[in-house]
């Protein structure tokens, strides 16, 4: 239950970041089931289901062609992202974080769709435990407003 409250009161933060309601958006899992048994390599099993999930996903996003995409969480952002950039694809990139000062310069960015297995622009956002460090709570408003200009400037083209 508290997990439960916890991502709810972090997902309405969002929400209201981007100034729009829980009936304005349409969220899923890339991953489609769960297991009742944790594999022992979580990611490797993941790699090994991508392909189907990431395929049904592409046709769920064919029916909202003008939404913005948010994700949450580093290990998806590391699955969609392609190969050669998965490195490189770290949340703190799009965030513009400075490793110096520990804080975000405000250059924000997002994982372009050419970059990505979904064919479109994804926001990366940290998973909601993530959000008890200084930095992501500090820089979510900030953030959210570089995605709520995406969504004005998708809504007029």
């Amino acid at each position: 239950m508290w997990f439960t409250e916890r991502l709810q009161s972090y997902v309405n933060k969002i929400l209201r970041g981007l100034g729009i309601s829980g009936d304005q958006i349409y969220a899923t899992n890339l991953f489609k089931y769960f297991y009742t048994t944790p594999p022992a390599e979580t990611s490797e099993v993941l790699e090994q289901h991508l392909l189907p999930n990431m395929e049904l996903l592409k046709k769920e996003l064919q029916l909202f062609p003008e939404a913005v995409v948010i994700i949450l969480g580093q290990p998806i952002l590391s699955l969609i992202a392609h190969v050669n950039l998965r490195d490189s694809c770290k949340m703190t990139k799009f965030w513009d974080y400075d490793w110096l000062e520990k804080v975000s310069k405000g250059d924000f960015s997002f994982l372009s769709a050419n970059d990505n297995y979904l064919g479109r622009d994804v926001f990366p956002l940290p998973h909601q435990p993530s959000m008890s460090k200084t930095f992501y709570n500090n820089t979510l408003n900030a953030y959210l407003a570089c995605i709520k200009q995406k969504m004005k400037n998708t809504m007029a083209e």
